[in-house]
């Protein structure tokens, strides 16, 4: 643990010409915990200070397991020290040991942004595995823990992520399995920041995207160090935050969700009108559209392979599938949104308003 502290607070001091108060209050944290997730997905240093300055205002306890949860989601396997650091950041007792805790909450913010190349893996794969309906959990939870730590090490990056899960949940009172777990992972990577990074996520989990982690450095997905660069819809600054902030997450971003869809079926939209009909919840159906083409996209750059397509691929059906958005509808509606973001973002504008 030493080792980590003198690693965190040269991250602090990587801040030290970064002031620590005088940014703009938002007045809403809900607003400012997604914009410091959508300012980090973009590389906005500034409007990830400004949000994490208010995130941390309405508690620094709070700012510090948010912005562990983002860095895992939205940096991942990339920055494999920037991984183990997600998980002691949130401990209080660690954070007194740095000369400037807040300068820390800058200088992680001030990386994560920072990031050249970003992936999403960790959370398409936990998400996408979540959600599918043909994985059989209940069957996985009365595996052994023999059967489990073999799937652990198994060539399924979904299977390799539920059998994580449930050795995780379980290891506490089964004595030898945390052990087991851990020796599979230095044995598949050795010694370096990628190990410490796998078993770091797998002891001090933050969310279960943690558990993604092993899997996703098990299987190289970065191998290739191919890139893509994601295609940024319109996104204005609304209410002193990019207008992504403004999602189903947030209470003014679900108005406003619920206000586009009006609209668009009184223009006559067919598409509209077909997921009113069919989907139990037309807010998250389409809230969970908007998310997979604005609020999930990262810059400059998002490591790309074949496998990380398909794994996004799984995530994004699963996940709209999941929130209400019809599988016959997934493009139609995906394409409606993309063509349309000007209305949404006036509706994002008069919900700030209202």
């Amino acid at each position: 643990m030493d080792e980590l502290i003198g690693e965190l607070q040269a991250v602090a001091d990587s801040a030290k010409n970064v002031p620590v108060n005088g940014w703009p209050n938002l007045n809403n944290k809900w607003l400012a915990r997604s914009g410091l997730q959508k300012a980090i997905r973009r590389g906005n240093a500034r409007e990830g200070w400004t949000c994490g300055a208010n995130l941390s205002a309405a508690g620094p306890d709070g700012a510090g397991r948010a912005l562990a949860t983002i860095i895992v989601e939205d940096v991942g396997i990339v920055d494999p020290d920037l991984l183990t650091y997600s998980t002691v950041i949130g401990l209080k007792t660690l954070r007194q040991k740095i000369t400037s805790p807040a300068r820390l909450f800058m200088g992680l913010t001030m990386r994560a942004c920072g990031n050249e190349v970003k992936t999403r893996s960790a959370c398409e794969l936990s998400l996408g595995a979540d959600k599918d309906p043909v994985m059989n959990w209940a069957a996985l939870n009365k595996a052994t823990d023999d059967e489990l730590l073999a799937l652990m090490a198994g060539n399924s990056p979904e299977m390799m992520y539920a059998a994580t899960c449930i050795v995780r949940r379980r290891a506490p009172k089964a004595d030898g399995l945390m052990d087991k777990a851990l020796q599979i992972m230095m044995d598949s990577l050795g010694v370096g920041a990628r190990a410490r990074a796998a078993m770091m996520s797998f002891e001090r989990p933050v969310d279960t995207m943690n558990h993604a982690v092993w899997p996703l450095l098990f299987h190289k997905f970065d191998v290739t160090e191919l890139v893509t660069h994601d295609v940024m819809p319109p996104c204005p600054k609304i209410g002193g935050v990019m207008a992504a902030a403004w999602d189903m997450h947030t209470m003014h971003g679900k108005r406003a969700i619920k206000a586009f869809h009006t609209s668009l079926v009184h223009q006559g939209n067919e598409v509209m009108k077909a997921l009113a009909a069919k989907s139990d919840d037309v807010v998250k159906g389409l809230g969970s559209i908007i998310f997979i083409v604005e609020g999930g996209q990262v810059a400059p750059s998002r490591l790309w392979s074949d496998s990380l397509a398909k794994l996004k691929e799984y995530q994004d059906r699963n996940f709209s599938a999941a929130w209400g958005c019809p599988p016959e509808l997934f493009n139609a509606v995906r394409q409606t949104v993309l063509n349309n973001f000007d209305v949404l973002n006036d509706k994002r504008v008069w919900s700030s308003k209202a």
